[in-house]
């Protein structure tokens, strides 16, 4: 096995960067901020019940999940292997999330994770 220079390996994700600092052509792990509107604490419980029963509680490619609370609304971090996997994710996603009568404000925000510190 060839070593790469700059590598860092995020669950199943990698990303490498040449010593200029451009990426390779390996796979970037993502950190995916959703802004929701009217997701409770409760609603937020109700969709992940909801999110469970429909298999897709512990769905393919997302390494992590966090849930803010910020006045009273429930707001969303992950951190996904791709792109991919999160708008699969979101065909099931969208509609639990308009039945428990939330909303998603504009667009995710989504940026390749650029270094993970545990501690």
């Amino acid at each position: 096995m060839r070593h790469r220079a700059n590598s860092i390996r995020i669950g199943l994700a990698e990303t490498s960067t040449s010593r200029r600092g451009r990426r390779k052509g390996c796979l970037v792990a993502l950190g995916i901020y959703v802004v929701l509107e009217g997701l409770t604490p409760d609603k937020y419980k109700s969709a992940i019940a909801k999110l469970e029963a429909a298999g897709a509680g512990q769905p393919k490619g997302r390494a992590y999940h966090f849930a803010l609370e910020s006045d009273g609304e429930i707001q969303v971090f992950d951190i996904w292997d791709s792109q991919e996997d999160f708008d699969a994710f979101g065909q099931t996603m969208m509609p639990i999330v308009t039945e428990v009568g939330a909303s998603i404000k504009g667009e995710p925000m989504v940026a390749s994770v650029h270094n993970v510190i545990t501690g």
